[in-house]
């Protein structure tokens, strides 16, 4: 993720094709975040209270996993 595109915890309701221009989706960062662990089955985080740099890799490892699990199924 480039720096210049880093998420802040003040962006979570935020939608992303604000955040990340060229997505097509309104849904927020909070909801993307949300329905990632859930289809993922993981414990949710608490990203109100994430520093930048660790809520941008949390972020990070949720798209990389849902890219893996989409993988799967192509």
């Amino acid at each position: 993720m480039n720096k210049d595109t880093w998420i802040k915890t003040k962006d979570l309701d935020t939608p992303l094709n604000q955040v990340f221009p060229g997505t097509m989706t309104r849904n927020t960062v909070r909801d993307f975040v949300r329905r990632s662990e859930k289809v993922l089955s993981i414990t949710p985080e608490n990203i109100e209270k994430m520093g930048y740099i660790k809520l941008n890799r949390y972020v990070d490892k949720l798209d990389k996993k849902l890219m893996e699990l989409e993988g799967e199924y192509e």
